[in-house]
C-alpha cells in the first residue's frame, strides 16, 4: 500500500495486520485518517514499530521515559512518522496495554514540541473495546494531549467498553486538569451512531457488561 498510494490520506485496515505489517506503514507521510481497528494480533510493539521504528529498545515495547530529545531516538520532529495523522482508530484491539498509551502520550511530545508547532499531533483517538487499559494508562495520554492554548485542535478520546472504575478515575482526572481540559473530550458513549455505515461495519461487542448504561448499545 505504501509503495503504490504513498500520498494515501485515509486507509482502513480491519482484521488484517499485525505487529510487523503495520511498520510499512511509516513511509504514508501524507496520511491523516487511519483505521486499524479489530486486530487482535495488533499490540503495544506493533505501535512502538508504527510511530518509533528502531529508534528505541527492541526489548522492550515501551518508549524510552527518560529520554525526551527527539534527536536521540534517531529521527527530528520534521522527519517522525505519520507526521499529519490526525485521527486513529484502534476500536477493539484487545491485545494493547497501556505501553501502547505511554507511546502515543511520547508521539504528542516529539511531534507538538514548542509553540511553533501547536497543529500537530492526534486529534481523534478512539480505544473503544481496549478492555486491558487503565485509569493510569489513560491519565498520562490525557495529560500528554492537554493544553490551553487555543491553537491546539481539541483532543477527543473514545473509551466505550471501559471498566466502571476506569470510567470513575478518567472523570476525576479530568477535572484536576484545570485550564487544559477544555482541550480535551473524552467519550464513553458509541462514536458511531448506532445502525451507520461505521456501526454496521464494526464486530459485535465482546465487553456488554462494561457498557455504560446511558449509552445505547451499538450493534458492532
Amino acid at each position: 500500500v505504501a509503495a503504490a498510494a504513498p500520498r494515501l490520506t485515509a486507509l482502513t485496515l480491519r482484521r488484517c495486520v499485525d505487529d510487523a505489517a503495520v511498520a510499512a506503514l511509516r513511509a504514508l507521510r501524507e496520511l491523516r485518517d487511519l483505521d486499524l481497528a479489530f486486530n487482535p494480533h495488533l499490540g503495544d510493539r506493533g505501535l512502538r514499530a508504527l510511530f518509533f521504528g528502531d529508534h528505541v529498545h527492541h526489548g522492550d515495547p515501551r518508549v524510552d521515559d527518560d529520554d525526551d530529545d527527539p534527536g536521540r531516538r534517531g529521527f527530528t520532529t520534521t522527519e517522525a512518522p505519520l507526521p499529519r495523522l490526525r485521527a486513529l482508530s484502534l476500536r477493539g484491539c484487545d491485545g494493547l496495554t497501556d505501553a501502547a498509551l505511554g507511546i502515543l502520550a511520547r508521539r504528542r511530545g516529539v511531534l507538538g514540541a514548542g509553540p511553533s508547532r501547536p497543529l500537530l499531533g492526534l486529534e481523534i483517538l478512539d480505544l473503544e473495546l481496549c478492555w486491558r487499559l487503565t485509569a493510569d494508562g489513560v491519565r498520562d495520554l490525557l495529560r500528554a494531549h492537554a493544553s490551553d492554548d487555543e491553537r491546539v485542535p481539541r483532543f477527543h478520546l473514545y473509551l466505550r467498553g471501559a471498566a466502571s472504575v476506569v470510567r470513575t478515575r478518567v472523570k476525576d482526572d479530568l477535572l484536576e486538569l484545570d485550564e487544559a481540559v477544555g482541550r480535551v473530550h473524552v467519550h464513553f458513549e458509541p462514536r458511531f451512531a448506532e445502525g451507520s455505515r461505521d456501526a454496521k461495519r464494526a464486530a459485535p461487542a465482546p465487553l456488554r457488561r462494561w457498557f455504560s448504561p446511558a449509552a445505547p448499545e451499538a450493534a458492532r
